[in-house]
């Protein structure tokens, strides 16, 4: 619902969103001929939309027939030309997360050795020399093997190969040296930063090593590395991860942002349950409970404009994310190729080092979860995909599913004011021309009497 009176539909078909005037749910339920928005939207123009079917029209089988469609060409992109490499520099850190899914991985640094194997793997699959290639550092922590990304950025420009690049950080390493070199040199564009509270809560959390006790709070380094970060034009989205231990912080932690960022265009936040697994894990009773605290942290969010929903995309979901769509390959601190950040030190589909690749590993990661039977009343269903092998999302919870509804409606909400604020733009320009055409024709009245 956008203001009183008006809804919004969203058709994931022909992906077309489309304003409702002056309705009830009644009279869109039970007859579909009282919608009024346009005069020339018809029954018939929502027929052949898609935004209503008829009673014997079986929509399940219809999504899974186009989502097949495109995903049999997933295989393909593995014999083609690559341009976005996530690069694990290190799985070391230099804090000690409680929560990390890395914490019990062991700590190994990428050489410089590898990291010019990795340069010339990259060189070899980004075949195209005008075409731009995206670096995506990660960890571990990413800063705490610096020179390697010196390095493979170095290499690249000593190949004359234009690069851009994003990270994922705790942003503790930042420093305006850094900052400065990661802006003009890394060519850094977006970094995600984690942040689990307000001072006391964040430092507990993150509880930094290799640091001096002397130094500022980390909490405090941080939010003016943030700073730093986005007066060089780079972008930044926190990360909130959120339990019960630290949910009600978190809502004062979105204050203390909006207070110092509100004004920056490049920040922005979102909150995300911290990961279960088998050590943390919740009943219903918990996890309804952690649902019911983020959305009051997003309500609160809303206040400064960071509202979670983005694009609900351009066609139906054929993945679920870059591990079952193969749009990017992760290369291990070893030169092993894998492909879920979650999975950084083993499930390796091939190597920098040989042509080979394991299709078996690849595949097993487009296995999904079975349907439930909340599945064939969900209206999420054509973009809901649940790979076995992802912990985090194989079993569907009804919290979850109402947490990503949420999610949904506020991308229709957001995709029909940008497409509003558009035409309301075109209109003004329209305006305006017309009023500029008038003022001429005018003035060419008057010279015409002078004359």
């Amino acid at each position: 619902k956008i203001k009183k009176h008006k809804k919004v539909m969203y058709e994931e078909i022909k992906e077309i969103i489309m304003g409702l005037q002056g309705i009830n749910n009644n009279d869109l339920i039970n007859n579909i001929n009282k919608i009024k928005y346009f005069p020339e939207i018809k029954k018939d123009f929502l027929l052949d939309n898609y935004f209503i079917v008829a009673e014997d029209y079986d929509e399940e089988t219809e999504f899974d027939k186009i989502r097949f469609k495109f995903a049999k060409t997933i295989d393909d992109r593995y014999l083609e030309e690559r341009y976005d490499f996530l690069i694990v520099t290190t799985t070391g850190c230099n804090a000690r997360c409680f929560y990390c899914y890395e914490r019990k991985m062991s700590k190994v640094p990428m050489t410089l050795k590898t990291a010019e194997d990795v340069v010339q793997f990259i060189l070899k699959k980004a075949k195209n020399p005008n075409r731009e290639i995206k670096l995506d550092w990660f960890g571990g922590e990413p800063l705490f093997n610096m020179k390697v990304i010196d390095y493979i950025c170095q290499r690249l420009v000593d190949n004359g190969r234009n690069y851009y690049s994003t990270m994922i950080s705790n942003g503790y390493l930042f420093d305006e040296k850094v900052v400065e070199k990661a802006s003009s040199f890394w060519n850094l564009k977006h970094v995600q930063i984690t942040l689990d509270g307000t001072e006391e809560v964040y430092n507990k959390a993150k509880n930094y090593i290799y640091k001096n006790q002397e130094e500022v709070s980390p909490y405090k380094k941080v939010i003016n590395n943030i700073e730093l970060l986005l007066k060089k034009n780079i972008a930044i989205s926190v990360r909130m991860n959120a339990d019960l231990y630290n949910a009600d912080d978190l809502k004062d932690l979105v204050h203390e942002l909006g207070s110092k960022f509100k004004d920056y265009k490049e920040f922005s936040t979102y909150v995300w349950p911290i990961f279960e697994d088998e050590d943390n894990v919740r009943d219903d009773e918990q996890r309804q409970a952690v649902f019911d605290k983020i959305w009051e942290i997003e309500d609160v969010m809303e206040e400064y404009g960071w509202e979670r929903g983005g694009n609900l995309g351009d066609h139906i979901r054929y993945h679920h994310c870059m591990v079952d769509g193969q749009y990017n390959v992760i290369i291990s601190t070893q030169g092993d190729l894998g492909l879920c950040e979650h999975f950084v030190d083993s499930d390796f589909f091939g190597s920098i080092y040989t042509d080979d690749i394991n299709w078996d590993v690849i595949r097993s990661w487009r296995q999904y979860s079975p349907q439930i039977e909340a599945c064939h009343t969900c209206p999420r269903y054509p973009s809901c995909l649940r790979p076995v092998k992802c912990k985090d999302l194989r079993h569907c919870t009804p919290q979850f599913q109402k947490f990503e509804l949420r999610h949904d409606k506020q991308s229709m909400r957001k995709m029909y004011k940008e497409w509003m604020d558009r035409e309301m733009q075109i209109r003004n320009n329209q305006n305006n021309q017309n009023n500029q055409n008038n003022q001429n024709n005018n003035n060419n009245q008057q010279r015409t009497i002078v004359f």
